[in-house]
C-alpha cells in the first residue's frame, strides 16, 4: 500500500501538462517503469510488515505485560513484587519514568526495609534527572544495610552510584569521598575484577581533575592504568587533541603541496 501510494505521488509530481501524460504513459509500457512499480510495492510490502511486526512487539512487550500485572494488582493491592515487576516494564521499555517511580514508591511502601528498592528507585531518579532524590535514595539503601549489619565489601557499588549521583549533581567533593569508600570495599572484595578497580580509579581522578588537584589525579590515572592500560589519561586531553586534528592535516597538506611545487 505504502509503495503503491508513493508511486501515485511520483506519477502525479510528474503530471505538470499534457507532455508528461504521454512520458507517464511511455514509463508505465516500458520494462523499467513496470520494475520500478515492482520495487515500490515490494518496499510498500516490507514496510507495512515492519510496522505491523513493531506494534506486534510492543503489544508482547510492553501493553500485554502492563495489562497482567495491573489486573494482579487490582486482585492483590499489597502485592510489591508485582508493583516492583511493572515498574521495570516501565524503565526499560517505555519512558514512562514517573509512573516507574510512583510504582517504586507504593513497593517501598509496602517493604520500607528492602534495600534494593531504594536503589532501584535511585536509578530511575537519575533518568528524569532528579539526582537529589538518588543521593537520598541511594544513602537510605546503605544505611539499612548498615543498621541490619549486612553491609559489606560486595556492596561497594553503592558508594560507586551514589559518587556518580554526586558527580552529575556537581558535588565532586562528596564524588571523591564515595569513590574512595567504593575503592576501599572493593579491595576486600576477593571476587572484584581488575577492571571494576581501574574505574573506580578512573572516576576518582577525573573527579580529582575537576576540582584542580593535579597529583591525585595523576596518581589515580596511573593506578588505573596499572589495572587497565585502557585507562591511563583524561579523555578530554584526547579530544582536544582531535580538535587541532584537522588543522594538523590542513597544514600537513599545504606543507606537502609546497614541496610538490618546488620540487617540480
Amino acid at each position: 500500500m505504502l509503495g503503491l501510494a508513493m508511486f501515485v505521488v511520483h506519477m502525479v509530481h510528474l503530471s505538470a501538462d499534457s507532455a508528461d501524460i504521454e512520458s507517464r504513459t511511455v514509463f508505465l509500457s516500458g520494462s523499467s517503469g513496470r520494475a520500478s512499480l515492482k520495487v515500490l510495492a515490494v518496499s510498500g510490502f516490507l514496510m507495512c510488515w515492519a510496522v505491523v511486526w513493531a506494534l506486534m512487539d510492543w503489544r508482547r512487550r510492553v501493553v500485554k505485560p502492563l495489562r497482567e500485572l495491573t489486573w494482579q494488582l487490582s486482585q492483590e493491592p499489597e502485592n510489591a513484587d508485582a508493583y516492583v515487576d511493572r515498574a521495570l516494564v516501565y524503565l526499560n521499555r517505555t519512558p514512562l519514568v514517573d509512573h516507574g517511580i510512583a510504582d517504586l514508591t507504593k513497593a517501598i511502601e509496602l517493604e520500607p526495609d528492602a534495600w534494593e528498592l531504594y536503589d532501584l528507585r535511585a536509578d530511575a531518579s537519575r533518568l528524569l534527572p532528579n539526582y537529589e532524590q538518588a543521593i537520598l535514595d541511594r544513602t537510605r539503601a546503605i544505611a539499612i544495610l548498615a543498621e541490619t549489619g549486612e553491609l559489606a565489601a560486595e556492596h561497594w557499588w553503592l558508594y560507586a552510584s551514589r559518587g556518580l549521583d554526586h558527580e552529575l549533581a556537581a558535588d565532586d567533593d562528596r564524588a571523591i569521598a564515595d569513590f574512595t569508600e567504593a575503592i576501599r570495599l572493593l579491595a576486600e572484595d576477593e571476587e572484584a575484577e581488575r577492571v571494576e578497580k581501574a574505574i573506580l580509579f578512573y572516576w576518582r581522578a577525573m573527579a580529582h581533575q575537576r576540582c584542580g588537584d593535579r597529583e591525585s589525579a595523576k596518581r589515580d590515572f596511573s593506578e588505573a592504568h596499572r589495572h587497565d592500560r585502557l585507562r591511563r589519561y583524561d579523555p578530554r586531553s584526547w579530544w582536544q587533541a582531535m580538535k587541532v586534528l584537522p588543522y594538523a592535516i590542513l597544514i600537513w597538506g599545504l606543507l606537502y603541496s609546497l614541496i610538490w611545487v618546488f620540487a617540480e
